[in-house]
């Protein structure tokens, strides 16, 4: 049973990485002024690079390093960005779209991990293929969304977009909250398993 549990969470992880490769190309090909399938490539070809040079050993044992840094680039591409280009809420967005699409090290990543993880220990195949197949498609609509808060140019006349300080404050939390369960979720976890252990008595 535990050899179909991870072979099934590495299928579902291998299609889950190569839409995250996919949308990644889709957004950086405008700005490399290569074709998609070459970005594609080169992202494939440095992820394999890194995989074999360093050993998988070595992989595994920096995952924390990892973690920190995707997390810390993430942040700071989606704030520079809405900063230059959109101002502060379209770097909220981009948070937000990220963790509904269950990009690490956000709080969507996290769950969508232990509900694909119980649908798969649970063996119910079906339901886990339709819903990796609704992610892979839910995170292209995202990218597109993306896609036009950075790279299409404004229409002109189009008024910007811009929150007062109560919906700053608000839209702040959320996005605290948003990135702190994504990296430290440990707390939220067990704090819903008390609450179960509580609610059955």
């Amino acid at each position: 049973a535990r050899r179909q549990v991870a072979a099934a969470l590495a299928f579902v992880f291998l299609v889950w990485g190569g839409a995250e490769i996919y949308v990644a190309a889709t957004l950086l090909a405008p700005g490399l002024g290569v074709s998609r399938p070459a970005t594609i490539l080169l992202i494939g070809a440095l992820v394999a690079a890194y995989s074999v040079t360093g050993g998988f050993g070595a992989v595994v044992a920096t995952d924390r390093l990892q973690y920190a840094l995707v997390a810390s680039y993430l942040l700071a591409v989606a704030v520079l960005a809405g900063v230059a280009l959109a101002g502060l809420p379209a770097a909220d967005m981009a948070i937000f779209l990220l963790s509904l699409a269950g990009i690490p090290p956000l709080a969507g990543f996290i769950g969508k991990f232990y509900l694909f993880a119980a649908v798969i220990e649970r063996h119910m195949w079906t339901l886990a293929i339709v819903a990796g197949a609704n992610s892979v498609v839910a995170l292209y609509y995202y990218a597109r969304i993306l896609r036009a808060m950075y790279l299409d140019a404004p229409e002109s006349g189009a008024p910007s977009v811009s929150l007062d300080l109560h919906h700053s404050v608000l839209v702040g939390a959320l996005v605290a909250g948003t990135v702190v369960f994504g990296v430290y979720w440990a707390p939220l976890i067990a704090l819903a398993q008390r609450s179960i252990f509580f609610s059955a008595g």
